[in-house]
């Protein structure tokens, strides 16, 4: 859901929930479409990462301990990578998962956008110090999508070309 449909009288807390909750959801839907073990390992893992950050927000809204940022590792990454091309290097998809993937790389600029905007708005600085380490996942996780996307959209080649020198840590 879009931070500016949310209704005005909901908190950032609960709005950054939201979103973050609806994005689980899409990863957790998208593994559960994909035959490919790689993809599917990406997917669990996205919907892991989106989790952690509902937890923090929750964390955040009620005052209590916030868990640390959970962090996209490119080593993590790269290790998958590897090993879709030695098992699985077919990547065949259909139109609506690529549609899917598509609107998760739009979501992921917007809850980037939006934490970014949030953070400016918080006064307290340790807060907005893990709103932003937030954003900055969001803006990891925007780029690997982005990364999928090409990755789906031409897989055999993708792989056999890849050094993954994109993939670099943050």
């Amino acid at each position: 859901m879009n931070a500016a449909v949310m209704g005005a009288h909901m908190t950032i807390y609960e709005q950054a929930k939201q979103m973050e909750l609806e994005s689980r959801k899409v990863y957790e839907g998208l593994a559960d479409l994909t035959a490919n073990e790689g993809l599917k390992t990406i997917c669990t893992m996205l919907a892991r990462f989106e989790q952690n950050h509902y937890d923090i927000f929750d964390a955040m809204e009620k005052r209590s301990k916030i868990p640390p940022v959970a962090v996209l590792k490119a080593d993590d990454l790269k290790k998958i990578f590897r090993a879709m091309k030695k098992n699985d290097p077919s990547l065949a998809i259909g139109k609506q998962q690529l549609e899917i993937y598509r609107k998760s790389l739009a979501a992921e600029e917007a809850a980037e956008a939006f934490y970014k905007k949030s953070a400016e708005n918080e006064k307290d600085g340790s807060r907005r110090a893990e709103i932003l380490a937030i954003a900055d996942e969001e803006h990891k996780h925007a780029r690997f999508i982005g990364t999928i996307l090409v990755l789906v959209s031409r897989p055999i080649e993708w792989l056999e070309n890849a050094e993954w020198n994109h993939l670099t840590d943050y």
